[in-house]
């Protein structure tokens, strides 16, 4: 069996996976039919094992498998600001909501230039004598920061403005 595409595969959470399958020849026969066990769901993250298997007209089998990883994805928050009395984060379309992030995911906050969110262990971060927490964090591109949340990541945080009091909520880590 001659494996189509590399052995191991990655592919991130909630995307499309086709697999590119195998081939199978036999001296004697030609091509031989190869029949495919397993299954991957790509809504789940976690290991999956295709196996593949051809038997020739005189019972000789031959197998080989692949094994796939779904890897979690990034998931991405837009974040916008309003002004009501105070400038607020409205987080997709919620007003300062409190969020819950998964350890072993990514997430990615696309914020106006002119209200950069930062991270806290501290309500409302520097304004209120914190400081940044930065484990974990990239704000390397303009308008948006990305946190990625392990098991080492603190159980609560909380998101502000570096600019504005009062702007932002908290953070969940589970």
């Amino acid at each position: 069996i001659t494996l189509l595409g590399e052995s191991t595969v990655e592919v991130d959470q909630n995307a499309s996976y086709t697999d590119a399958g195998a081939t199978a020849t036999d001296a004697v026969d030609g091509s031989v039919e190869v029949v495919t066990s397993g299954s991957v769901d790509t809504n789940t993250a976690g290991v999956y094992t295709l196996n593949y298997s051809a038997t020739d007209s005189s019972g000789n089998v031959a197998t080989s498998s692949r094994e796939v990883t779904v890897k979690e994805g990034i998931v991405t928050f837009i974040v916008t600001a309003d002004y009501n009395g105070g400038w607020l984060y409205i987080i997709d379309g919620v007003v300062k909501p409190e969020l819950t992030l998964e350890i072993g995911t990514t997430y990615t906050f696309k914020y106006p230039s002119n209200h950069p969110l930062r991270f806290s262990i501290t309500s409302d971060g520097i304004h209120n004598g914190g400081s940044e927490y930065t484990q974990g964090v990239d704000t390397s591109v303009n308008g948006q920061i990305t946190i990625s949340i392990t098991s080492s990541t603190v159980n609560t945080l909380y998101y502000y403005c570096r600019l504005h009091v009062n702007q932002g909520g908290k953070i969940n880590v589970e």
